[in-house]
């Protein structure tokens, strides 16, 4: 088996790396534009894709955080064909929840460009699954925290406040499930482990929510 990993560079990926030579797994790093199909020729010898890469933000760049967001899935989806296996990271489906805790089949929805962005990016992976047999497993991230990870997300909001003894936050209330990005990164590479027939989807979080006070309080 060799892995071919997108977005081995960012925060989640970074850690999935770590995780994969810890497992002594053959991978390779995409150094290309995810929006050139060509760029995946190099890596014919993989058998199967983590498919990382993604814009989070695009302020004033939100056309160009769909292309890439969804476009450049598409592009993973056409090099993985039915030889291959995607395992995709997803996230922020869910909208409001109608029931807690989230089950895999709740209804999904979108409330802005990147959720809108990833939504399409999984009903384009669902559908060629249906129709021409893909497989893999769609990993539905919650709130990945740990080293590594920059600021403008909650836990290194609170660290950064903590450093300038000012901390501003817009609400305490609300409830999040946490997961450590290296517990993240070891279920991400179970799934490319494991030969699933098929497409499974699977939530990625801790089970327990905490709300952010509590988090500024631990």
């Amino acid at each position: 088996m060799k892995i071919l990993v997108t977005g081995a560079r960012g925060f989640i990926g970074q850690w999935v790396c770590k995780s994969l030579n810890k497992r002594g797994v053959e991978w390779a790093a995409f150094n290309g534009d995810i929006l050139r199909g060509e760029d995946f020729a190099p890596h014919e010898d993989c058998d199967t894709v983590i498919h990382l890469a993604a814009k989070v933000r695009a302020v004033g760049e939100l056309e160009h955080m769909i292309q890439v967001n969804t476009e450049g899935t598409l592009n993973v989806l056409r090099f993985v064909s039915t030889r291959r296996r995607i395992i995709f990271a997803s996230s922020y489906l869910y909208g409001v929840p109608r029931e807690q805790p989230l089950k895999e089949n709740h209804p999904t929805t979108y409330d802005n460009a990147y959720s809108f962005s990833k939504w399409l990016a999984e009903q384009a992976i669902i559908g060629q699954s249906r129709h021409l047999g893909i497989r893999g497993v769609v990993v539905r991230i919650f709130n990945a925290y740990g080293p590594g990870q920059k600021t403008g997300f909650l836990i290194p909001d609170i660290f950064e406040g903590v450093r300038r003894g000012r901390l501003m936050l817009r609400s305490v209330s609300p409830r999040r499930d946490f997961i450590f990005v290296e517990d993240l990164a070891e279920l991400i590479v179970s799934a490319a482990a494991v030969p699933v027939d098929g497409l499974e989807i699977v939530n990625a979080g801790s089970g327990t929510s905490h709300s952010v006070m509590d988090a500024v309080n631990i």
